[in-house]
């Protein structure tokens, strides 16, 4: 693997951003109309219970550290189908840019673009809200780390389905973030769901995060084996998630990447 391809690859999607509005959307517009949204909610719901002082925060900084995932998955996933629909796959099959390359440059790129929708959202929520994420402590990184992982497997599952079916599976990268959203907990304890509910979401990384990051906003204390839970699961999605999309590669290449079109 050589860094000056990878950040090639960078690049490459990178220059798209300032020249469409759509992209820029993704990373600024979506996450404020979020955090207005709920920040909404959750004010009004603060003011239905004066005495709980910490639910305003638990509620943004939930749909703060969402925006990660939303992020990460989408502009990884969005890669590759712009790839496809512009014809820069063949073009991308037929230059010395290895696989490994290519995946590491989509990583890259998703992981800059969610830290920025990121910094955007805690910047909207201290201004809105004087909300400061940042209390949270040093924790917040890992919390962070995890959310990156688990949007990036996510991102390479719809990835895979644009591949396989071409563009046609252009809505699977939208919904897939947001059909694992009710098991996770962004905006209420996991308590409150169903038994079998409370099950599916044991398997999910990030039911733990936001559990901890609720512990913590509430209660000032966290369990570091949770969080090392998660960890692990995250990149079980990801090793998983990578190797499908492989595979998926592989076989298309194989019947002719013009096919996708």
């Amino acid at each position: 693997m050589k860094l000056h391809r990878v950040v090639a690859v960078m690049l490459r999607y990178f220059l798209l951003y300032p020249t469409s509005f759509g992209r820029l959307l993704d990373i600024f517009y979506w996450p404020m109309r979020d955090i207005i949204m709920w920040g909404l909610t959750s004010v009004w719901a603060f003011k239905t219970q004066p005495d709980n002082d910490k639910l305003l925060f638990s509620m943004l900084a939930g749909v703060v550290l969402w925006q990660v995932v939303l992020r990460s998955n989408t502009s990884t996933g969005l890669s590759v189908f712009e790839d496809i629909v512009s014809q820069n796959l063949l073009n991308m099959v037929s230059t010395p840019v290895t696989l490994s390359e290519w995946i590491a440059g989509i990583m890259g790129m998703s992981g800059i673009l969610a830290f920025s929708a990121l910094v955007f959202s805690i910047v909207i929520a201290k201004i809105l809200y004087g909300i400061n994420i940042f209390s949270v402590g040093i924790v917040l990184l890992p919390l962070i780390i995890i959310l990156l992982l688990f949007g990036w497997s996510l991102g390479f599952f719809g990835a895979s389905c644009v591949l396989y079916g071409g563009t046609k599976g252009l809505s699977f990268i939208y919904i897939i973030s947001w059909s694992f959203a009710p098991f996770v907990g962004i905006f209420y304890p996991l308590s409150v769901l169903p038994s079998w509910c409370v099950s599916v979401s044991k398997g999910i990384p990030a039911s733990y995060v936001f559990e901890q990051l609720r512990s913590i906003s509430l209660n000032g204390t966290y369990v570091r084996e949770q969080l090392l839970v998660a960890f692990a699961l995250s990149c079980v999605y990801l090793i998983i998630a990578l190797a499908i999309f492989v595979l998926v590669f592989k076989h298309s290449k194989a019947r002719g990447v013009a096919q996708l079109q």
